[in-house]
């Protein structure tokens, strides 16, 4: 697990790189604070759904940044001030994806919102945000699948197991550790699978 100031994430292998269309989030909100506690369980349960997030409290920063992508799909929260502000900007990115706006008053967003057809709504909620983040993923999910001439998602999953774990350095139990937690976000790969790549690494035994 590789932690930036603003950026959580797991490193998948290379090759896995190339299996799996990338996910990322990027949240932009002046007021977010990486020591404060309701920042911080918030970010864990929108990463349940989405494991790979960066943050921004400057919304030139954030554009500068998604300009720069090019090889994954990008979703969007923002707060309302700052949403007006850039979704203008890069609502005609090819990246981007989706667009959420979280604010505390959805009469005044929506009004401008309307029209803008990647903005997929306005909330003043976490929660409706991540069951609609988890319809995009299981869209992507099923893309992926048909990409890969209908190889299925678990198998892809456990393939990006095995491959990290092939790369790992022996002593690098911890990093064993946090590709299985990566793991257990997924929806669609058993508990009983994970504990299985992890007793093959802790033993040796090939893959």
């Amino acid at each position: 697990m590789e932690t930036t100031n603003n950026e959580t994430t797991f490193r998948r292998p290379q090759r896995a790189h190339r299996l799996l269309k990338n996910l990322r989030l990027i949240w932009l909100d002046a007021n977010f604070d990486d020591l404060n506690d309701n920042c911080k369980a918030m970010i864990e349960y929108v990463q349940r759904v989405m494991p790979l997030i960066t943050h921004f409290t400057d919304a030139d920063e954030c554009i500068e940044f998604i300009k720069e992508i090019s090889d994954e799909k990008v979703f969007i929260i923002a707060s309302g001030y700052f949403g007006k502000y850039i979704v203008p900007i890069i609502h005609s990115y090819p990246q981007v994806k989706s667009i959420y706006i979280l604010c505390g008053n959805q009469s005044i967003h929506k009004k401008w919102t309307k029209n803008i057809h990647k903005v997929k709504g306005v909330y003043t909620e976490i929660e409706p945000i991540c069951k609609a983040l988890q319809i995009e993923k299981e869209n992507n999910d099923r893309e992926v699948a048909v990409s890969v001439s209908g190889i299925d998602p678990l198998f892809l999953y456990t393939q990006l197991m095995k491959e990290a774990i092939m790369d790992l350095e022996d002593d690098d139990s911890k990093s064993v550790k946090d590709l299985a937690d990566f793991c257990r976000l997924q929806d669609d790969i058993s508990e009983m699978e994970i504990k299985m790549i992890e007793e093959k690494y802790h033993t040796h035994t090939p893959i």
